[in-house]
């Protein structure tokens, strides 16, 4: 299932960055990345109360959805964006306490805590994924680091379950070996420098297949800490996956997870390459 599914989704993602290249407008990925948001948010609230967390799930998957499709409001202005972004983080805490305006009760810290992790978690971090998305090159900054940051666990995967002899971290991810992660920056940095080679130049990003080269491993190295993180989460929920929405791969958190922190290391990487 997860060999059948995982090209289908990619394929899928391709497409709908096209469908964003040839409208010139980013409105198909912000709709996505809010939607993406509000499931992933509520898989995470549902996995805090597992472990015993209670969260308000309205608040986690509004404020989440909100955050993550800041472009379909504020398409074109990324410090209207930034701006936006802090007003809602400021609501987002106020809308968790508003229930606990009252006696203390006991578990009330951890319902608070449950009710603002998702916000942050998934709301905050994936939609700085979108950060790279404004101006013609978008769609194509945003591709580069889907591919870069998806053949990262691939290469992971593959060379990991091949040759992979050295558990990196045993007590956060069994699976993990040295070997399947020097494979996936391997594969994260040789797919963003075949990009460039082929396709041209990425504006914001890399102007050389050596400079891809470079962007590669530090997509792939936040994938792989994203990876880490996640792993981390579930196990502390007890949960194998985040949810059982997709048989056999898991939850849509399990399919986006890496971006969680690949899209905030390209957008400083873009912030540092705009200035040099």
């Amino acid at each position: 299932m997860r060999l059948t599914f995982s090209p289908v989704a990619f394929a899928a993602v391709l497409a709908l960055l096209w469908w964003h290249q040839r409208l010139g407008s980013s409105a198909p990925t912000d709709v996505a990345l809010a939607l993406l948001a509000g499931a992933a948010a509520a898989e995470v609230a549902l996995m805090l109360g597992r472990a015993g967390h209670q969260a308000v799930p309205v608040v986690a998957v509004a404020f989440s959805v909100a955050l993550a499709g800041l472009g379909l409001v504020i398409p074109d202005d990324p410090a209207g964006r930034g701006t936006a972004r802090l007003l809602l983080l400021a609501a987002a805490v106020l809308a968790a306490f508003l229930p606990h305006l009252r006696a203390a009760r006991e578990g009330d810290l951890e319902r608070l805590a449950a009710t603002i992790f998702p916000v942050v978690y998934v709301g905050l971090l994936l939609g700085l994924l979108r950060e790279l998305g404004d101006g013609p090159a978008g769609a194509g900054r945003i591709a580069l680091v889907v591919v870069a940051s998806k053949m990262s666990d691939a290469g992971g995967w593959l060379v990991g379950t091949t040759i992979g002899r050295h558990r990196m971290l045993p007590t956060v991810s069994p699976g993990k070996t040295w070997e399947g992660t020097l494979g996936g920056l391997a594969f994260a940095a040789a797919t963003a420098a075949g990009w460039v080679a082929l396709l041209g130049p990425v504006p914001g990003l890399a102007g050389t297949p050596a400079a891809a080269a470079a962007f590669g491993v530090v997509v792939g190295a936040a994938s792989i800490v994203a990876g880490l993180t996640h792993s981390a989460l579930k196990r502390r929920c007890g949960v194998k996956h985040a949810s059982a929405l997709l048989p056999g791969v898991g939850g849509v958190l399990d399919v986006v997870d890496s971006l969680l922190l690949a899209g905030p290391a390209a957008w400083v990487w873009s912030l540092a390459w705009g200035l040099s």
